[in-house]
C-alpha cells in the first residue's frame, strides 16, 4: 500500500562534473593553511634572530665597557698594570671581538660595533706598554696613545648605543 510516495525529481546533471572543482577547493584550502603555518614560523625565526641580536650586543657592550672600566683601574696609585689590568683588558676586548664577529657573519657588517684594525692597533698599544713596563722603562707614550684609542672606544659606543642602549646600524649614525 502505497498511499503517498515521494516523488524526487533526478537531476539531469551528473556529479562527477563537480569532482575537478571540489578538488580545486580542498587544494585552495591546503594552500591557505600552508601560507600560514609558513608565516608564523618565518615570523618566529625572525623574532628569535632578533633576540639572539640583541643579546649578542649586549654582550659586546658589556665586554666594551668592562675594557674600559679596567683601564680607568691604570689612573690608581698602586695598579698592577702589566699583572692585573692588562690581562683584564685583553680578556674583555678578545671576547668583545670574538662576538664582534659572530655579529658581523650572521647580520652583516653593518652591526659591526667594533673595526678589527682598532682591535689590532689596541692589542699593538697593550703589548708595547707591557713590553716598556717588563723592561722597567716608564712607558708614558704607551699610555698616552692606549688613552686615546679608548677615547675613541668611549666615543664610539656612545654613538653607536642609543638611548636605549640597543645598537643602531651603521647607516643610522651617518
Amino acid at each position: 500500500m502505497r498511499a503517498f510516495q515521494i516523488r524526487r525529481k533526478r537531476r539531469s546533471v551528473n556529479r562527477r562534473k563537480y569532482y575537478p572543482l571540489y578538488a580545486c577547493a580542498a587544494l585552495i584550502v591546503a594552500l591557505a593553511v600552508a601560507l600560514a603555518a609558513v608565516c608564523v614560523l618565518k615570523a618566529r625565526d625572525a623574532r628569535l634572530l632578533r633576540f639572539n641580536r640583541e643579546m649578542l650586543i649586549d654582550r659586546i657592550e658589556t665586554d666594551l665597557n668592562q675594557t674600559l672600566r679596567s683601564y680607568d683601574k691604570m689612573a690608581l696609585p698602586n695598579a698592577d698594570v702589566a699583572g692585573d689590568i692588562l690581562p683584564d683588558m685583553r680578556q674583555h676586548l678578545y671576547a668583545a671581538d670574538a662576538l664582534n664577529e659572530v655579529l658581523v657573519e650572521v647580520y652583516g657588517e653593518s652591526w659591526s660595533v667594533l673595526d678589527h684594525d682598532d682591535y689590532r692597533e689596541i692589542e699593538s698599544v697593550m703589548d708595547e706598554v707591557e713590553k716598556q713596563i717588563s723592561f722597567g722603562q716608564k712607558p708614558e707614550q704607551a699610555r698616552a696613545r692606549l688613552a686615546a684609542y679608548m677615547m675613541v672606544m668611549q666615543g664610539r659606543l656612545t654613538a653607536r648605543f642609543g638611548g636605549e642602549a640597543l645598537l643602531m646600524p651603521r647607516g643610522n649614525i651617518r
